[in-house]
């Protein structure tokens, strides 16, 4: 069995039919008999981020003239000199560029006496549908709490959204930007800390009718809930002495709910905004 010693000799790229200057061979041996009995493998060259001292461009990769030029040479004396190539393969690595008919400018969260002020800043609005505002508590999960619809403006726009029941301690926040045609984008994610003193708060929101309701009442006061409806007229009131709110008297609401919290003594002890869907 004759045993063939080979090296590469030159792996150069070939662009437009014509062969570029760098040279990504290694010189390292390679044996194979001459019945090709050992199994075949293949050779890296170049990698992911290597453009091979070259520009590109779709077309130039689509080209008829792409490829490669390879040359092989024996690197030991005595050895046979037919060794052959069978298969070469090529890896292209492109980079997709999203463009968003929206510039979001700055997004930011500013924690302020029982709520969190959102600000964001946009340019260049086109198609757009609207932002959903979205809220975690552990940066991974986030759920949709407020709605702006966009305005489409080509200047500078500026927007604004208040979280009247921030969570205690950290919350994340993020902009869900949703094109008219169903496309979706999220913005960074932005942190608060927010220590609230008056924690008697409603959860979860958005709340789903029919699901249970909940309310920080660690000591089972009686406490007494009023809703508004953004205009500020008083929709309906409840009581509780638990941790659970009765919601069958919700059943006919939907929206967005403005809600303060009363005890005994009829003090303010909680306020926030309930999302009902």
């Amino acid at each position: 069995m004759l045993i063939l010693v080979l090296a590469d000799y030159s792996i150069r790229i070939v662009k437009g039919g014509v062969m570029g200057t760098t040279d990504r061979s290694s010189g390292a041996a390679y044996s194979v008999s001459s019945s090709f009995a050992i199994k075949d493998t293949y050779q890296d060259y170049g990698g992911e981020s290597d453009l091979w001292n070259e520009s590109w461009t779709a077309t130039a990769i689509n080209n008829s003239g792409f490829g490669v030029a390879v040359a092989a040479q024996r690197s030991q004396t005595g050895t046979g000199t037919n060794g052959r190539i069978d298969n070469i393969r090529i890896a292209v690595y492109y980079n997709v560029i999203s463009t968003l008919p929206v510039k979001l400018i700055n997004f930011s969260a500013q924690a302020k006496t029982e709520i969190v002020r959102l600000s964001w800043t946009t340019a260049e609005e086109s198609d757009m549908d609207r932002f959903e505002v979205q809220r975690s508590a552990n940066g991974t999960e986030f759920s949709s709490f407020g709605t702006i619809i966009c305005t489409n403006q080509r200047t500078v726009t500026a927007y604004a959204f208040n979280d009247y029941a921030p969570l205690q301690g950290i919350s994340y926040y993020r902009l869900k930007i949703l094109e008219k045609d169903g496309k979706t984008s999220y913005s960074k994610i932005v942190t608060v800390q927010q220590n609230i003193e008056n924690a008697t708060t409603l959860y979860p929101s958005p709340w789903k009718k029919g699901s249970a309701l909940n309310i920080r009442n660690a000591g089972n006061e009686k406490l007494s809930i009023q809703f508004y409806n953004y205009t500020g007229e008083l929709v309906t009131k409840l009581t509780t002495s638990s941790g659970q709110v009765p919601v069958d008297i919700l059943s006919n609401t939907r929206g967005i709910l403005r809600y303060k919290v009363y005890n005994e003594k009829k003090e303010v002890t909680g306020s926030g905004t309930l999302m009902v869907y």
